[in-house]
């Protein structure tokens, strides 16, 4: 009888030191946009989760929900913006609403641009304002040790960007097509090295060009700053191919860190 009692509660010990070992460890940090705040949400499925994959806009479920299957094991965790559901963020300034894309904030040129595309009008002051959320916001999301590959996650519509629109154009330095692929469907890298794993491994890649357009986005602020840069980007709902090309670049971060 007393054997049973001690077998049960070792069960029941395994069990429980299972679940802890294995819990999704959550953090959030709080960012003033004006008189509006966001959230910046870090989600681990366990201690083994080293490298962040960045999630800029907060309505592109596909990419999160493909997240969401990767194994406890995986070497990523996931950083989100969080505020209202939507792909812009919101700026409450002198009691009125601005509108901004969070992956367009990463030089004051696309500051601009995202004001002027989003608004009406917008105060000067607001460009600064802007910048300072963003200098914030880099702080949490690039990896401390420089060396370290910066890794984002989209989702696209159909045929709205796709590979195809890195064709002939100036901001690409290099691409490759597979025919096994959607154009959808395709990884950005700013590494040579990456651009060739890729290739190898027949996904669609684009190695973006040194001489990109800048648009304010996080792949030209990395690629500025020597910053290695993968995106992942997939067609919304295609939950299945970016769960696979996730696990694909979990290979490549373990094999080449």
């Amino acid at each position: 009888m007393l054997n049973l009692l001690i077998l049960k509660k070792t069960i029941h010990f395994l069990v429980l030191f299972g679940l802890i070992c294995n819990m999704i460890l959550m953090s959030n940090t709080s960012l003033k946009l004006g008189d509006s705040t966001c959230l910046i949400s870090i989600t681990k499925k366990s201690k083994q989760n080293y490298i962040g994959i960045i999630s800029l806009h907060e309505n592109e479920s596909t990419s999160k929900d493909a997240y969401n299957s990767l194994p406890v094991n995986s070497p990523f965790f996931l950083i989100q913006i969080i505020q209202n559901k939507n792909r812009l963020l919101r700026y409450d300034f002198n009691k009125k609403h601005y509108f901004f894309d969070p992956n367009r904030i990463f030089s004051k040129r696309g500051i601009r641009y995202t004001l002027e595309k989003y608004n009406k009008t917008y105060p000067n002051e607001l460009v600064d304002k802007i910048q300072s959320f963003s200098d914030s916001l880099l702080l949490l999301i690039i990896p401390k040790n420089q060396n370290r590959r910066t890794i984002s996650i989209h989702n696209n519509t159909d045929g709205n960007y796709s590979i195809s629109t890195y064709e002939k154009s100036i901001n690409a330095k290099n691409i490759f097509i597979s025919s096994k692929s959607d154009p959808d469907d395709f990884y950005l890298v700013t590494s040579f090295s990456d651009f060739e794993f890729f290739k190898k491994s027949n996904y669609n890649v684009v190695l973006q060009s040194k001489n990109a357009e800048d648009d304010g986005s996080l792949s030209i602020y990395c690629q500025k700053h020597d910053i290695s840069y993968i995106n992942i980007e997939s067609q919304n709902g295609h939950q299945k191919k970016q769960f696979e090309m996730l696990k694909l670049c979990s290979t490549l971060v373990q094999e080449t860190p």
